[in-house]
């Protein structure tokens, strides 16, 4: 219809400059100027309606066929029907994708969904072999198979367990490199653990972040067995844990800067060893390695500090025997912190940075006052550093439940494991920095000490501390707070492969921990 137009146009061009020509050898000194302009006026009209037939072209073209003739990418947990060319597209059309893909993901039966751009019309399907319509304006868009799981494995969640925004860093189904450096809450403990299935079961691929530095490790130690431990204990999670150290351990390049067997750190002088006391490991240790290996994550995890304020269970003896008042004790703390962080961010500025809050370690797990006011003094240091993040939790006391384990005095159970976890997944979806997390009511008190399992839905049930939702019949039931002793998953530095465990019975002989960090 364009070609036609434009040669019909062409004719009348050539008309008129016959005409004219004819005028102007007629009546040079008269008519010639006004045929001129005629002629101007109509070469005019026909480039007029050359340039409204390109417009209206181009837009039959999106129409017909996305964005400059190509179909618009899908949402990355998305297949296209046809494959799209495009690379550059308008943030508005590829939002409205992102939005339409949510809308079929909180469909556990929907299975693809069809988008116009003209009309910006979102079409949600259950037959995954639609195609009607998308030789139009109508980008068919299928739902992946995020992951595959075995039999035995926790799969997906369903879409009543995730929530999903449009706008966030990592996609649904992109990769999050996990890495961790800190004291035994790492090998002791199950939440990083906990962490990683749930990232997996939310459609996340997890590369392994190759343990470089001299020391680090694919699994915990020592932990005690959970509801869901065979789920999970097979997970490969790269950490550096070391048992009974504090933030100035892993903050510093070896023995730089020590003299006469110390260094000072905010005016304190503090011993150049490892350990609980500073009595233990001469080895010294690089941040710029546990750096190395944190630069290759997506997100890093500190719990380095979770020791710093009990210096008074070793007569402060990191301190030459000096008693340091909290305050003084938090200082050092947040330094040690800072220079960590700045080393991972020297190495790689866009690794996200996670700071685990710290759980009580008193009398009956009371969280005090003054554990509060640290956790907040550090929060508000440490998040003006940029992609650095504080994750605080409220983990409750012996009075409000059972949350402590007995394997290991002081460290949080199956159940305080899995309320850190779930914090740092609210942290991190609130952040936008996942396109699908986990659906919580909230991690409040209240929600956390709900033990009604029964009557809950999936967001309630993943907010409880006292219950869980069965991955093999999804019913929402009571999570135990795990075994009395520990089992070993792994001894060294990297072990390959260890199975789901099975609780043996019986206490091993080194059940018995002191309660460190």
């Amino acid at each position: 219809m364009v070609i036609g137009r434009a040669f019909i146009c062409t004719l009348l061009v050539v008309a008129v400059g016959l005409l004219s020509a004819c005028a102007f050898t007629q009546d040079p000194a008269g008519t010639a100027v006004a045929f001129a302009k005629a002629s101007t006026g109509a070469l005019k009209h026909v480039f007029g309606l050359l340039a409204f037939d390109a417009a209206q072209l181009a837009r039959h073209t999106l129409a017909h066929h996305g964005v400059n003739g190509a179909f618009v990418p899908c949402p990355v947990a998305y297949g296209a029907y046809l494959t799209p060319t495009l690379t550059d597209v308008n943030y508005t059309v590829k939002h409205a994708m992102a939005k339409c893909g949510v809308q079929c993901d909180m469909i556990s039966t929907c299975e693809a969904f069809r988008y116009s751009v003209n009309d910006g019309r979102c079409v949600l399907l259950h037959n995954y072999n639609d195609t009607s319509g998308v030789s139009h304006d109508y980008q068919l868009c299928r739902k992946k198979r995020l992951r595959k799981f075995g039999r035995t494995e926790a799969p997906l969640f369903l879409a009543d367990e995730y929530v999903e925004q449009a706008e966030a860093e990592i996609p649904i189904g992109g990769n999050i490199s996990v890495y961790a450096v800190g004291s035994s809450s790492l090998l002791w403990m199950t939440w990083l653990d906990q962490l990683h299935l749930v990232l997996r079961r939310l459609g996340y691929t997890l590369p392994v972040v190759p343990p470089l530095a001299q020391g680090g490790q694919l699994y915990p130690t020592d932990v005690i067995a959970c509801e869901d431990t065979k789920y999970f204990e097979h997970l490969k999670t790269t950490r550096y844990g070391r048992i009974g150290w504090s933030s100035w351990d892993f903050s510093h390049e070896g023995w730089e800067g020590c003299q006469k067997g110390y260094r000072v750190i905010e005016g304190h002088e503090i011993k150049c060893q490892h350990g609980a006391g500073c009595a233990f490991s001469h080895e010294p240790v690089f941040v710029s390695d546990i750096a190395a290996d944190a630069a290759r994550s997506n997100i890093t995890l500190i719990a380095t500090w979770f020791n710093d304020d009990q210096q008074w269970s070793s007569h402060y003896k990191c301190f030459n025997g000096q008693k340091h008042t909290q305050h003084q004790l938090g200082t050092v703390t947040i330094n040690s912190l800072l220079r960590t962080v700045r080393s991972i961010h020297a190495k790689n500025p866009n690794t996200w940075v996670v700071i685990m809050g710290k759980y009580p370690q008193t009398f009956h797990h009371i969280t005090y006052k003054y554990l509060r006011l640290l956790n907040s003094r550090i929060r508000a240091v440490l998040e003006t550093e940029p992609r650095t993040l504080f994750v605080d939790y409220y983990m409750p006391n012996q009075d409000e439940g059972d949350f402590f384990q007995e394997a290991h005095s002081g460290h949080p159970n199956c159940r305080g494991s899995r309320i850190m976890a779930h914090a740092v997944l609210k942290r991190l979806y609130e952040e936008r920095i996942l396109s699908r997390g986990l659906r919580m009511a909230s991690l409040d008190k209240s929600k956390l000490l709900n033990s009604s399992c029964d009557s809950m839905n999936a967001g309630e049930c993943h907010s409880s501390g006292l219950c869980w939702v069965d991955p093999m019949d999804r019913k929402c039931k009571n999570y135990g707070p795990g075994s009395k002793h520990f089992h070993t998953v792994c001894k060294g530095t990297i072990c390959e492969g260890p199975g789901p465990h099975v609780l043996t019975v019986g206490k091993p002989k080194n059940a018995s921990r002191p309660l460190r960090n």
